[in-house]
């Protein structure tokens, strides 16, 4: 699965959601771009490969490249040309959602886990870029009042939509 999605990862980074291609139905879809950085970590994890994920490392970096240069002033990932799934629920996606952002969170600090475990000089730069979109998720979307995070910041405003699965991120 890592190997096969990252040969079929395009020049500007983005990686469809399964691979191989059997057609020209190339699906992109976010959070599995986020998925396959998380699921590097855990083969590095539980099988011990670092030789793979080695070889895997600059597709990494050039998908984390490209999610970077989607987020905004506060490290959210806001407004991203490409579509994100999340589930068939009803959820804000306008703006910066909370849930894509939680799996960009997931994927950062994954991703610097990674880099300190092969001893990779810029695990650092991921920790802090994950350090700062948990404190804007935390800050602009908690509603104390309702004691529920909303799903999305839109133009700098919380959205009213509280859905499950802003929560459960």
């Amino acid at each position: 699965y890592l190997i096969q999605v990252a040969q079929e990862q395009e020049a500007n980074g983005i990686m469809p959601a399964y691979a191989p291609l059997a057609s020209d139905d190339y699906m992109i879809i976010l959070d599995s771009n986020c998925l396959w950085i998380r699921s590097l970590q855990n083969y590095l994890l539980y099988s011990g490969d670092a030789e793979t994920v080695r070889m895997l490392l600059p597709a990494a970096r050039k998908l984390m490249d490209l999610l970077h240069s989607y987020t905004n002033s506060q490290g959210m990932l806001e407004n991203p040309p490409y579509a994100y799934w999340l589930d068939h629920v009803l959820n804000d996606r306008r703006g910066a959602n909370f849930t894509l952002n939680g799996h960009y969170l997931g994927a950062l600090e994954d991703f610097a886990k990674v880099l300190d475990w092969l001893n990779e000089s810029d695990a650092q730069v991921f920790k802090e870029r994950a350090d700062l979109l948990r404190n804007a998720l935390q800050t602009h979307l908690w509603d104390e009042s309702r004691g529920l995070f909303a799903d999305a910041l839109i133009d700098g405003k919380r959205s009213e939509m509280f859905s499950e699965h802003a929560n459960a991120m």
